[in-house]
């Protein structure tokens, strides 16, 4: 099946699922076309008026750096990250009762880098993550972006890179630190009944020039299509030559969502830890992660990576 951008949808893990599936898929793409966050319409150009502009996304403020961030080839910034990480999560939260959240990339690399939370751990201790079926957490290391998505439920890790690259074990126990932290206060949390799944047939940041194999920047737009995969239910085949209409699509979408508030509670008192002065610091206790690992398909009975992460909702 394609969709109205001739984009190959697959319809679901199994056979069986195939009418439910589509039916699905043209509720969400209905909901996607009130909110305007369907990232898969083609563009070949960016907004009127881009880059000088400015928008605000639930007190993410992105402003004509972050924009020109969004240029072909350029590194997306954190501020887009996030902001859209913030539209896609509400969105699967308000319309399709899915349980997902997303980490700040900031608190990120507070945890990968310096082991402690800086003041985020104030908001971390007023909500509780174990009420979430599905965690996003993108990781910027040295100008490269990769995500992982957490599902408690299956005792899963996904790992997610552009670059076909391996994760490193540094930053991985960092996180699972973390998450051992959030999910399981006081217990020790045994990782050896989990996967680790890094999958191998992802799309990859390279082009063929010539007859030479180019490596892109578009490590961002690829975590964001991932992240709309997963958050939408929507299983959308893409690969690097689609990087350059996502570009302008996100700033379509960011533009014309400027003011729109998609914080929950918790999300909302953030912005107000975060300018509040925390003297305390929680460091995480880092132990060596042991994991089953897995690259190979098919997992949890799905023949892709997109249909995996598209079902990742209704497992």
């Amino acid at each position: 099946m394609q969709n109205a951008a001739g984009h190959y949808i697959n319809l679901g893990c199994s056979p069986e699922n195939t009418a439910s599936m589509s039916s699905t898929i043209r509720e969400i793409a209905k909901l996607e076309r009130n909110l305007d966050i369907d990232l898969w319409p083609k563009r070949k150009s960016y907004p009127l008026g881009f880059p000088n502009l400015k928008s605000t996304i639930s007190g993410h403020t992105v402003n004509i750096l972050s924009w020109k961030s969004l240029e072909q080839n350029e590194f997306i910034d954190d501020v887009i990250i996030n902001s859209y990480l913030q539209l896609i999560c509400g969105f699967a939260q308000s319309n399709l009762n899915f349980n997902v959240v997303f980490l700040d990339v900031h608190l990120v690399q507070n945890i990968i880098f310096d082991q402690k939370l800086g003041a985020f751990g104030k908001w971390l201790g007023k909500i509780d993550l174990r009420n979430y079926e599905v965690l996003l957490i993108p990781i910027n290391a040295h100008e490269h972006w990769t995500l992982l998505v957490a599902v408690p439920k299956l005792k899963l890790i996904i790992y997610l890179d552009s670059k076909h690259g391996k994760l490193n074990s540094g930053f991985f126990d960092r996180i699972c630190a973390f998450l051992q932290l959030y999910w399981q206060p006081g217990k020790r949390l045994s990782y050896k009944q989990w996967t680790l799944f890094t999958p191998e047939d992802i799309p990859t940041q390279f082009r063929l020039k010539g007859s030479k194999q180019v490596m892109t920047m578009n490590c961002g737009p690829h975590l964001v299509s991932w992240s709309h995969i997963i958050c939408s239910g929507k299983p959308v085949e893409f690969n690097d030559s689609d990087m350059d209409s996502v570009r302008c699509r996100l700033a379509e979408i960011l533009l014309k969502n400027n003011g729109i508030d998609q914080r929950t509670s918790s999300h909302k008192r953030r912005m107000v830890l975060r300018n509040e002065r925390d003297k305390g610091e929680i460091l995480l206790t880092v132990r060596r992660t042991r994991m089953v690992q897995q690259s190979s398909l098919p997992i949890l009975g799905c023949k892709s990576i997109f249909d995996l992460c598209a079902s990742l909702h209704k497992l």
